[in-house]
């Protein structure tokens, strides 16, 4: 994964201790990228061409995602997710 679009940064030596309790996979099991919001989880669909298709089947977009393969040989990729604004 690559970091763009830093103009400065400062290295620290502060450090933090974990909750005990945060659970990283429930916290983000819903989310679609780094964008999480609790309030506002939709059903995300999108619709890909044939000739996106081929591309799209090599992602997992989402861990709960479904594909749906179409008879012109494109596909439906649904997802439910948080950060929509990610997905824009």
């Amino acid at each position: 994964m690559a970091v763009t679009n830093f103009w400065a940064y400062l290295i620290t030596f502060e450090w933090f201790e974990k909750d005990k309790d945060f659970d990283h996979e429930a916290c983000t099991a819903q989310s679609f990228g780094s964008f999480h919001a609790d309030d506002e989880v939709a059903r995300v669909t999108w619709r890909f061409s044939p000739a996106a298709a081929a591309t799209a089947r090599e992602f997992e977009f989402h861990p709960n995602q479904e594909i749906v393969e179409q008879d012109d040989g494109g596909l439906i990729g649904t997802f439910e997710a948080s950060g929509l604004v990610e997905v824009a």
